[in-house]
């Protein structure tokens, strides 16, 4: 502040402190390393011809080459950084990205006369180095911009993230008076002995969010609380030990039916019990009713919420008390939710924006996914940007044949994924391989990328603060979600960080790989002839039984229960694999 000639137009012309002051000071920062401490816009050119002079005579062809695109780009950066309107320059992500570029391209030539290969296993070994760094970046980094793209604003990710799992709260829009109704009749149905509440709507509507409003209100703090993610592939075991689990504290390590059932009745006598089974697709009429006879105690006094996308299920499976059906938000909810995320009400330009964030809103179909990833996707984006997002062809094209989701909710997340930077959409593609709902454990995934070599190293960040990054802003757009409850059996993963995707989030990146990955979870197997990735259910079939080119294979994930049974001459082939879980 001490010198005006470090302070943006904006600034001198009306007193506006803009979220794009420091990127001025720094273009002019840099506008005087290159052209010197005279040196402004008008001696760039002249500052140019100057480096390239010296440069000649001290460096070798490559490196004359690079060090040369290294001032042009230095040059291009301070000129887009001193724009007078400040919406028009680059956020310090940007910058960074296009500064590491040119420090890796200059990294990877050779000295005079010198010739460096690097061998895949010292590459590896470095990685393998990695996994001693520590990963608790935020703490440190609190104030560094995240996103890798144009669609970010700087120091703000860490904002939208602040609050954590248990105080959602304030990011829902339009849902308060529901919730009342809700809890009201919750309240009057306390006295039976069960009361089984189905909240039922379309995929990306809201449900599991709704259902957290609720597991959260303090009516319910005097409840021993569980939260089940069921999915389609319905499981009975696996629910009744995940609510053994949570109650206890212990894994219950029997599968004879009646010993699950006899430990759940212990722990429900005589307490009170909040359980959420979240995304219940199964409507068979006899699992159904033994899983609501299996959580009945006459002695208890438990509340079941089911969260399900089929309006038959919540018809089964309903106890002393109606089922509620979530409704989408109107067009003005989605826009609340848009401004909100896209920090809306600090932009300057509000007036040009305000129509064409309404009609991205109307887009939306209700459906609160697509307001949430759309609004941090427009973030940072300018009027043009903004009209691109409203005019995309995408809105029109059929995403996917699964007729129980709105095109637009699919849609809007496929926008969202189209702003990423490469790196992320690769690190983001991989994220198919885990079954939905599973809890993906933060440091793992994060050794993944790296063995994967999804992550590019530079020099001003390690490849473990690249997954950092990537992480945060996949929580920001909603395709990653914090679970509600991480408690697991196994003491390395106490004080672990787990993300989960939402279906639809699951469904696009499956989408996205198309033949590059074989899920043999789904009804329909057939031998994937170029698959990368692989997610089998048994460990001990030969892959030449799954895969026709196992050569191809580079990460390979086994459902969970099914690792029993390793059989390593099985996996042979698979010559080029990275990851095995």
């Amino acid at each position: 502040m001490a010198c005006s000639g470090y302070q943006p137009p904006e600034y001198i012309d009306k007193g506006e402190i803009s979220g794009k002051f420091d990127i001025f000071s720094l273009g002019v920062l840099i506008i005087k390393m290159v052209s010197g401490s005279k040196g402004y816009p008008d001696c760039l050119d002249q500052a140019q011809r100057d480096w390239k002079n010296r440069l000649q005579t001290t460096c070798t062809d490559d490196l004359f080459e690079a060090y040369c695109h290294q001032v042009d780009t230095c040059s291009q950066i301070a000129m887009s950084c001193v724009e007078t309107d400040s919406f028009r320059r680059p956020d310090i992500v940007t910058i960074t990205e296009n500064l590491n570029e040119i420090e890796i391209h200059v990294g990877e030539l050779p000295e005079k006369g010198c010739h460096i290969t690097i061998s895949r296993m010292a590459m590896h070994n470095s990685k393998i180095e990695m996994r001693t760094e520590s990963t608790d970046i935020t703490d440190q980094h609190q104030n560094i911009i995240l996103r890798s793209d144009h669609s970010c604003n700087e120091l703000e990710l860490h904002d939208v993230l602040e609050t954590s799992p248990d105080t959602v709260e304030e990011h829902i829009v339009g849902r308060t008076e529901e919730k009342d109704k809700v809890m009201a009749s919750l309240l009057e149905a306390m006295s039976e002995k069960i009361v089984i509440l189905p909240i039922h709507g379309i995929g990306g509507i809201g449900k599991t969010t709704f259902a957290r409003l609720i597991y959260n209100d303090p009516k319910f703090y005097c409840y021993s609380q569980v939260w089940v993610h069921v999915s389609q592939r319905f499981d009975s075991n696996k629910i009744y030990k995940s609510i053994t689990l949570q109650l206890s504290g212990k894994e219950c390590l029997d599968n004879e039916r009646q010993k699950i059932h006899s430990c759940l009745n212990k722990l429900f006598a005589g307490k009170k019990i909040l359980i959420v089974l979240d995304d219940l697709w199964d409507d068979h009429q006899f699992r159904l009713e033994e899983l609501k006879n299996t959580v009945y105690h006459k002695d208890s006094n438990i509340i079941i919420l089911v969260t399900t996308r089929s309006e038959l299920v919540a018809e089964r499976i309903c106890t002393n008390v109606q089922s509620h059906k979530i409704l989408p938000l109107t067009n003005d909810m989605c826009w609340d939710i848009i401004k909100q995320r896209s920090c809306f009400k600090d932009r300057n330009d509000k007036e040009q924006l305000m129509g064409i964030g309404q009609e991205i809103a109307r887009k939306c179909g209700g459906v609160a996914l697509a307001a949430l990833s759309l609004g941090f996707t427009l973030r940072s984006m300018n009027f043009e940007e903004w009209m691109k997002v409203k005019d995309s062809d995408i809105w029109n094209r059929p995403v996917s044949n699964d007729f129980s989701v709105p095109n637009q909710v699919l849609a809007s997340l496929k926008l969202s994924y189209s702003y990423m930077s490469p790196c992320l959409k690769a690190c983001f593609t991989y994220c198919a391989t885990f079954a939905k709902g599973h809890k993906i454990v933060k440091d793992d995934l994060i050794y993944q990328w790296i063995a994967l070599d999804f992550i590019k190293p530079t020099r001003l960040l390690s490849n473990v603060q690249h997954c950092e990054k990537y992480i945060l802003q996949l929580l920001a757009l909603s395709f990653f979600q914090q679970p509600v409850s991480p408690k697991t059996s196994e003491a390395y993963y106490e004080q672990a960080t787990f993300f989960t995707m939402h279906d639809l989030v699951h469904d696009l990146a499956i989408s996205l790989l198309g033949n590059q990955i074989l899920d043999e979870t789904k009804q329909r197997k057939t031998r994937g002839s170029s698959c990368q990735y692989a997610l089998l259910t048994d460990c001990s079939r030969p892959l030449e039984l799954c895969l026709t080119s196992p050569a191809r294979l580079v990460a390979l994930h086994f459902l969970e229960g099914y690792r029993s049974k390793l059989s390593g001459a099985a996996f042979a082939p698979a010559r080029s694999l990275q990851v095995w879980i």
